[in-house]
């Protein structure tokens, strides 16, 4: 694969890094945006390990990873066997059939794959169930977006990069120490019916505190940013929704690591 140096999204250069540009604590190589931040890892050689991404995609990835390597697993299939299995289903070339390579849509429909094989062994959930499963687990009182009744994950997404308002994140947790169960979740209305819209990603349950703060703020930043998903009128500090996440017996600690954040990029 050939050696990234424009990022795709922000078209800023990219330089060969460390994470440690992104966490103090960070040692592994990688390919990084000096704009934006989106990054991919790399080999020794040198070679990327796929696609440069931002934190939503990578959340993502790692979410997609989670969910196909159980799947897997639970079969009793090796490695090898799972990834072809994972390319004739995509109706992709098994050199392709890598999640580092795949794009949001990409990672849904192998999310889409693993769970409707099971749901299939099981006899349970309808296509439709599974799409609003993960506006169903939030908390809110608020009802569910109507207009999203029956709709596909695909259709989903693309009903809520058009319409969703952002109202708040949420961050569902009990320990920043490595725990199963982890979730991070954007919620806001739905524009054409005034309801509920929210969408969110299981966080990786082995990250030490400070990388798992770094992903957290990276994901929130991203989509706070996103054009037209915040109100004009909306004049709240980027710095105080990202603390207020946070149990207050860990707010001190997320308020810590973002100023010494902040100073790092400042040098």
């Amino acid at each position: 694969m050939e050696i990234p140096s424009i990022c795709r999204y922000c078209g800023g250069k990219i330089i060969k890094s460390t994470t440690r540009a992104l966490y103090p604590k960070g040692r592994e190589p990688i390919y990084l945006c000096v704009n934006c931040n989106a990054y991919v890892g790399c080999y020794p050689d040198g070679r990327p390990m796929g696609k440069v991404a931002n934190t939503v995609l990578r959340l993502k990835r790692q979410e997609t990873h989670r969910i196909f390597d159980q799947f897997w697993k639970k079969q009793g299939w090796s490695r090898s066997a799972a990834y072809r299995w994972l390319a004739r289903s995509l109706n992709i070339p098994e050199q392709d059939a890598h999640i580092g390579l795949m794009e949001m849509d990409e990672c849904e429909r192998v999310i889409r794959l693993c769970l409707t094989a099971k749901e299939e062994e099981s006899g349970v959930s309808s296509a439709a169930e599974r799409s609003n499963h993960m506006q169903e687990s939030c908390n809110s009182s608020r009802p569910l977006c109507i207009c999203s009744k029956n709709m596909t994950t695909d259709q989903l997404l693309r009903h809520m990069r058009q319409n969703l308002q952002l109202d708040h994140f949420e961050l569902a947790y009990y320990s920043l120490e490595p725990e199963k169960g982890r979730r991070l979740c954007m919620t806001g209305i739905c524009r054409q019916c005034g309801q509920r819209l929210c969408y969110g990603v299981e966080l990786p349950e082995h990250e030490a505190p400070e990388r798992l703060l770094a992903a957290i703020y990276h994901w929130c930043l991203h989509l706070w940013m996103v054009e037209g998903f915040r109100s004009a009128e909306d004049e709240r500090d980027f710095r105080t929704v990202f603390v207020s996440l946070f149990h207050k017996e860990d707010q001190e600690l997320a308020q810590g690591w973002l100023e010494r954040t902040e100073t790092q990029d400042a040098q």
